[in-house]
């Protein structure tokens, strides 16, 4: 279970403006599982993998009934380019998880 803090601000995806009406951020079915990557990815000493992030969140969409389409060019999207928006991990963090890939 993740439990974002009350107060965060999400984009809900970080979708280009000319994807936008197939990939609706505030509406679509995808969005619930965005917020906590999107937390998860913008909080350093969150003991997360970016790996384990994209694949919550493609479990969170595929709970939420997201179209199987969409949440595969949305995974893929994070996946490959994600890699930039994931802030690095403070040492404490980067240490648990790499513990827990022993």
């Amino acid at each position: 279970m993740i439990y974002v803090p009350a107060g965060f601000i999400t984009d809900f995806a970080s979708i280009p403006w000319f994807f936008r009406r197939l990939f609706q951020p505030a509406t679509g079915r995808h969005r619930r599982a965005a917020i906590p990557h999107d937390w998860i990815y913008g909080t350093p000493d969150v003991a997360i993998s970016k790996e384990d992030a994209d694949a919550f969140f493609l479990q969170g969409m595929i709970a939420d009934g997201t179209e199987k389409w969409k949440r595969n060019v949305l995974y893929g999207a994070v996946h490959h380019f994600g890699d930039s928006s994931y802030m690095p991990r403070t040492p404490a963090a980067a240490a648990a998880i790499a513990a827990g890939r022993e």
